[in-house]
């Protein structure tokens, strides 16, 4: 993989690893999961994560156990689930923040998090592509519902294309869901928490809020007009 690739990577880890308000210097020095080499990922905090000398350091319990290892006998994942009806705020575990840089289309933006440009594609949605009708319209209403504040994201999912796939919190305003009850984006299957978007699209879909006024021929899923399909 490319090199900017890789410092895209530890810098994720890093701002993930270091509390809010830390710099990011020493946050390798306690990386979040300690993978042994016996395989098994030790989170911070956990029971053997102190007593794991040699290992591999990764940024989340999820990247670690993708890279092959397993959690410790009787051990449960305590990582809290995602729950849309509780705002996160800053300080919280696993939450960045930062002012918007810019929306790049409806559902991915760049946040400056700790002075960095960071690139975050919103989880469990898929809103138009930019050059697809209704593109330019979702992205409008995303920059609309962020306006002057803070963006609060909460980490969701390994950092795909670049991008780190997370909930968006702007105030008390869950922005991933807001999209889709708003008609400006469709439920994505593989990066949602629980079904709780598919039910808001389907209420936009029944009262024809956004994209689903449009003609039938104009509302191509954005994975089929990514693959070709006009």
């Amino acid at each position: 993989m490319a090199p900017r690739f890789y410092l895209f990577i530890r810098v994720i880890a890093a701002l993930l690893a270091a509390p809010a308000i830390a710099p990011l210097a020493g946050a390798a020095d306690q990386p979040v999961v300690k993978k042994s080499r016996a395989g098994i990922c030790h989170e911070r905090g956990s029971p053997g994560y102190e007593q794991t000398i040699h290992f591999k350091a990764f940024g989340t319990i999820q990247a670690c156990l993708k890279s092959g290892g397993r959690l410790p006998k009787n051990s449960s994942n305590k990582k809290p689930k995602f729950d849309p009806f509780t705002p996160a705020h800053p300080g919280d575990d696993g939450v960045l923040f930062g002012p918007l840089v810019r929306a790049i289309d409806g559902d991915t933006i760049v946040v400056k998090v700790q002075g960095a440009d960071l690139s975050f594609r919103l989880s469990g949605i898929d809103a138009p592509e930019a050059d697809q009708p209704f593109g330019e319209e979702a992205r409008i209403e995303l920059v609309s519902l962020i306006g002057q504040k803070e963006c609060v994201l909460v980490y969701a999912n390994d950092v795909t294309f670049d991008r780190l796939v997370a909930h968006l919190w702007i105030g008390d305003t869950y922005v991933n869901a807001e999209l889709v009850k708003r008609g400006m984006a469709w439920f994505d299957s593989e990066s949602a928490a629980n079904d709780y978007l598919f039910d808001l699209e389907e209420e936009a879909r029944t009262a024809k809020r956004g994209l689903w006024a449009l003609p039938l021929e104009k509302r191509v899923q954005p994975r089929d007009w990514r693959d070709g399909v006009r």
